[in-house]
Order: C-alpha cells, then structure tokens, then sequence
C-alpha cells in the first residue's frame, strides 16, 4: 500500500507538471487520455516489474513492524523443514509469544488503528457515492420525460430541475436535458451532441473508476486534485471531438450554449456523481470557452515529449525498486533466543529451542542473506508443503518462514515482505537444527514402536519415525512426500547434503527395514538427493526386499518394542545388508556339493554370534580340515567379499574362524547344528 501511495503521488505530479507546462501545446483527448495511467497506478496494488529507475530506489527500505507472531497460523505448508526431537524443549505457543513482547503489540495495535481510520474512510467514501447515485437515480426516474430523437444510440429524457444537461447510468446509460435546451433546434442538437461524446469516450464509465480511485485513496489530496482535473479534460476532450462532428464553423454557437446552460457552479459532491454535468467554475468555463475558439494542434515534436514523458513515467512509477534490498534483523546482541520449527503438510513435526551465541549468530548470518522481491505478502503463513518457521525473540519478536519453490529459495515475514535467498541459508538452518532436534544418532525401539501406523497417509506419524532414524554424517533432511493416489502406497523422503556427506548404504538400508517394518501398509520407499542432477531416486527399496532381508514378513518385528529391538540388533550393523552365500567345503577347500546356499537370516546370526564374543584363538590352515561350511560376506556397493569358515575342533567343539587361517572364536551349538541341517536339507532337495 505505502509504495502505491508513493508512486501514485509522483505519477500525478508528473501529470500535473507535464499538463503546465504543455498547456495549449497538445489536443485535450491527448490531455485528456494521460490520466489512464493514474487510474491504473492507484488501482494496482503491486508493482509490475523491476526497475533502475524506479522511483522506489530513491525510498529507504519499508520494513513493517507487522509481526506474524501475534497471529496464530490456521493452515500450514511449506518447504525446506527440519525434523522433530523428542528431547526438544517445548515452547510457547503463537499466542504466549506475541504476549510477551510489548513493543510488537504496541506496534500491531498502531497498525491496526491505521487500518481502522482507513477502512473507516473507504466506507464513508462509498456511503457517499452510493446515495449521491441512488439519490439522483431515484429523483430523475420520478421527473424524466422520454423525448424522441430519431438515430440516436440512447434514450434522451427530459428532467426539470437539473443544473445542466447530463449523460447517466453504467449499465443503460441515457441522456437528461433540462427544459431550457429544448428552448431552441440548435442548443438541443448541440446539447445531445455533446453528451454524445461523452457516451463515446464512456465518460460514464470512466467517472466510476474516478470515484472508486477516490474512494480507496481518500486520504491522499493529491488523489482528489488529480479527480477534479480530469473531470476538467474530460470536458475539455469532450468539446475538442464535439466540435470535429458538427464543424468547426459552429464553434461560436457552440460555446454560447455551454455559456447559456452552465447556470450553477460545481459542488464538492459533484466528484461523487457519475453524471457528466456542464456545471463548472468561472475558471473551467473560461478554460473551456478559450479552447472553443481556438483549438491547440500537437506538433510532431510535441507528440514526441508527451511520449517520452509518458514511458519514462511508467518506468519511475509502475516499476519497483531494482536493488538488493536485504532483510532487516536485529543485532545478535539483542537477540535472547531462536525457536525452529517444521510444518509438514499441515501438521507440526516438533521445535527446537537455541540459545547458544554461535548458533545464533549462525542463524541471523544465514537469514541475513536475502534480497527483497515484489511480492508482498499478505498470509499468516505460506501456501507451500514444508517450511521452517523461525521465531526469533528480541525486544522486538519476529517470526519467518523459510521455504523453496523449485530451486529457488525464499524468506517471507507475514505482512512484511518476501525475500529471495539462497540454498546455503536453507542449508545452514538445518545444520544448526539438526543436532539439536536430534541429541543423539541412536535409535530408541521404543519410540519407534510408539510411532507405528497401518497407513501411509498417516503425515504426522510417517514425520515422527523419519525423525527418529539416523542419518550419516553431512547429511540431512529437508521433506517428504507420501504418495496414496490410485494403488500406490509409498514415501519419498528427500534429504539434503554437504561436501562431508556420507551415503553410507547400511544406515538408509536400515532406516528402509524400519519404515516397512512400521508403517503397515507401505509398498516402495524412495531416498532421493535434493538439488541432484539425477532424475531417478538415489535408492528405492520395495516390500519384497524387506521381508528378503528380514527372512520373513519384517512387519512381525513391529508386534512389540521388543521384537523390534530384536530387528534392530541383528541389522542395526553395515554387515547386516551384504549378501550371504553359505556352501560345504572338503579338503584343499572343494566345494563339496557343487551348491550354495543362500541362507540370509542363519549366516547372520551365526557372524553376530562370532563377532560379539570377545575370546578368540589363533585359528588353523582351513586347507587342512576335512569337512567345514564356509560363510561368504559379499558388500554389492563396495564388491568387497569376506569368508567365514564354521567347523568342529577335535574336542567337538563348534567354531567360526575369520579367513582361512585367521582366528576363531566358540559358535553355538545351536547354530552349528541349524547350519549342518539346511545344508543337509539342501543336499537332500537337490
């Protein structure tokens, strides 16, 4: 609103000084068809392109103290979020913030008093355009008399007690005279003539947007100077193409008829009528009766400047400011605390609470690199799916959103402005974030198990358990995505990552086992890297997998937080997601039956059995041995292969030695005899 107030004013002195100074020099329709561009100016609230020369860049930056944190967000979604903890302190709501800060209530109090005095004007306005019209409206109704006039395009009435001659009506505009115009053939020819005119410039219309512009601007009196002159050159206008239809030869018989029926001045509630009257100072007759007589010509050259002027107008006052324009912040001094939280798809993910000088100077550096855009905003909150919202407590409290739309990053106060920044801002809150909504990087079953859920559209569990899995080093997230439409039941989860990031396998292969595992119904999960030049998900694991790598059904960890502890201890290590081949070797290591088994679950237990032994023996030449099962470890993403080899010592007891001449330590009997029995079965079955 303020940067229409100001570019507005300057575009009418513009107009203004171009019509002194050209006074005379160009026609009135020339004159006259300047004011359109006031029109457009006061009635568009938002400028329509950057400019150089923008009259704005001559303005310090307006920032409105209108703070988002007294408004409590009804619907919420945006981009770019942070993850929940369940170790994070609980803050304050919307409401108690925006208690505890005076200075911003003060502020919103002051803006809200402004509004109310300029709503209250808006009302007035339009309570006095609306009974000028239904009053006039309903008076010429009650007193018209219909005349005929062959040829014409519009109803001609008669009206006694009208002060002039009028065109009226938006919808069926008509013709009004008074008895004295049809006083003699000439004047009323004259008379209809010129109100002809009026109909063909749609005056009519053009009066309303006149008024709707006063209306919305009624405390601006440049606003109201700039009504009254182009109500003049319309009359001006009016009679320059009136004079080309009847012949310049009448000029003289023309003028005395506006002489003759311009009896009464104009009044001050004339700027509210939509009527086009003849009523005038002794100033505008004498204007009007001068150019009468002598009617100005636009030299070539003059058409030139008026063009010029006009385009270097549109150019100072529709355009905004080109120029970086950074987000005001207050200084880290006075700054007490931070609070980040995430929205996902309408629903909070949980906050964080920071206080540590670094993390707030980290913050505000971050936030501080932005540059102001034409857009203004006009939400509590911002029409997006994911987003951080930053509180930020000073002695003034400030609220931002942070979001990207595509690949272009935004930071938007509520009624304050939209900010372009940048990925490394996005980046930089997250990281500041992230170690705090997550204490640790361990993995609690039970809070697992708490989050559960039968369905993939469950947003807010789905959010609380992506929350709760780790993420390796220099990697983060930033949204997710659940996908229900038709058949499909899956959940993207797009993460973000630095220079350090790690894509470790084993930790999203486990975070993969998990969600199939607690969230009932899901089918493909999809990791993808954000800002990635690759169309396709980095991974994307399918229900199939997991039960394959679970050996079962994986959903039957989830029967309690127990079994789920069970999950996560046997694949909660890297050794967990490599393949497993197991065969029976003879002397000189011979593949004895010419098979192998693929046992995924036993060779498992049977290595995490080895390693959580701390005893261990100096092993012997397996080349010697006469029977053993040897175990292959095989990493696909590293092609890196490790054997085990399972046998009985001479005592009889059972052992898994690491290589073939490596050390051992005691296996259960147990699964030494599970191991004997599948190859066994497996000899048998072929």
């Amino acid at each position: 609103m303020i940067e229409t107030i100001i570019t507005s004013s300057v575009l009418i002195l513009i107009i203004i000084a171009l019509r002194y100074l050209l006074r005379g020099r160009i026609s009135s329709r020339l004159q006259y068809a300047l004011w359109a561009l006031v029109a457009v100016r006061l009635l568009l609230p938002f400028s329509l392109f950057e400019s150089p020369v923008s009259v704005m860049n001559a303005i310090p930056n307006i920032q409105s103290d209108y703070s988002a944190v007294t408004q409590p967000v009804n619907s919420v979604n945006s981009r770019n979020t942070v993850l929940p903890s369940y170790n994070s302190p609980i803050l304050q709501s919307g409401h108690e913030i925006s208690d505890s800060s005076a200075g911003t209530a003060n502020t919103v109090n002051g803006e809200a008093i402004a509004r109310f005095v300029w709503l209250g004007g808006l009302i007035l306005s339009g309570v006095l355009f609306a009974a000028s019209n239904i009053r006039l409206s309903r008076n010429l109704r009650r007193i018209r008399k219909r005349i005929e006039f062959p040829l014409y395009p519009l109803p001609v009435y008669v009206a006694d007690g009208l002060p002039s001659p009028c065109l009226y009506g938006i919808r069926k505009p008509a013709v009004y005279v008074t008895p004295e115009s049809l006083s003699d053939e000439k004047r009323i020819e004259y008379v209809v003539a010129h109100e002809l005119t009026h109909y063909r410039q749609k005056d009519h219309i053009w009066s309303f947007v006149r008024i709707l512009c006063l209306c919305v601007h009624w405390f601006n009196p440049l606003v109201w100077f700039a009504v009254v002159l182009s109500r003049r050159d319309s009359e001006l206008a009016c009679d320059e193409r009136t004079l080309r239809r009847i012949g310049p030869e009448n000029r003289m018989e023309y003028g005395r008829t506006l002489i003759e029926l311009m009896t009464s001045p104009s009044k001050p509630s004339d700027l509210f009528c939509c009527a086009t009257t003849m009523t005038g100072s002794k100033g505008e007759m004498t204007e009007r009766i001068k150019r009468i007589a002598k009617q100005p010509k636009t030299l070539m050259i003059t058409l030139t400047i008026v063009v010029v002027v006009a385009v270097a107008a549109v150019a100072f006052t529709f355009g905004g400011a080109a120029r970086n324009v950074p987000v005001v912040l207050p200084d880290s001094s006075a700054v007490t605390s931070i609070t980040i939280e995430q929205i996902n798809e309408g629903e909070s993910l949980g906050t964080v609470h920071i206080s540590q000088k670094s993390d707030l100077e980290a913050v505000l550096s971050a936030l501080s690199d932005t540059d102001k855009t034409l857009r203004q905003s006009v939400n509590d909150a911002p029409n997006r799916d994911n987003y951080f919202q930053i509180d930020i407590e000073s002695t003034d409290a400030r609220r931002f959103y942070l979001y990207n739309d595509d690949k272009k990053y935004y930071l938007e106060e509520p009624y304050a402005g939209i900010y372009r920044t940048n990925r490394i801002t996005s980046a930089t809150i997250a990281k500041v974030y992230a170690p705090k909504g997550r204490a640790d990087q361990s993995i609690n079953a039970q809070e697992l198990w708490d989050a559960r859920t039968l369905y993939v559209g469950d947003n807010s569990s789905v959010g609380t358990l992506l929350g709760l899995l780790p993420l390796s080093e220099g990697l983060w997230h930033d949204h997710f995505t659940l996908r229900t439409a038709d058949n499909e039941r899956s959940i993207e989860w797009v993460l973000q990552g630095d220079d350090t990031a790690s894509y470790e396998g084993s930790t999203l292969h486990l975070n993969a086992l998990l969600l199939f595992a607690l969230v009932d119904n899901l089918q493909d999960f999809y990791i993808t890297m954000k800002d990635s030049e690759q169309d396709e998900p980095a991974f994307h694991y399918d229900r199939t997998w997991a039960d394959e790598i679970a050996g079962r059904d994986v959903r039957e960890y989830a029967e309690s937080p127990e079994k789920l502890q069970e999950l996560l201890d046997l694949f909660g290590t890297e050794r967990a997601f490599a393949q497993y081949n197991i065969a029976k070797l003879g002397k000189n290591g011979e593949i004895l039956d010419g098979y192998f088994l693929v046992n995924q679950q036993l060779a498992l237990a049977i290595i995490n059995d080895y390693m959580v032994k701390s005893a261990v023996w100096e092993g012997v030449d397996i080349m010697t041995l006469e029977e053993c099962y040897l175990i292959r470890q095989i990493f696909p993403e590293s092609l890196e292969t490790h054997d085990y080899y399972a046998y009985l010592r001479e005592d009889g007891t059972a052992v898994l030695q690491s290589g073939t001449d490596g050390r051992y330590s005691v296996l259960s009997p147990e699964l030494y005899s599970e191991l004997v029995k599948a190859i066994e079965t497996l000899s048998t079955d072929l």
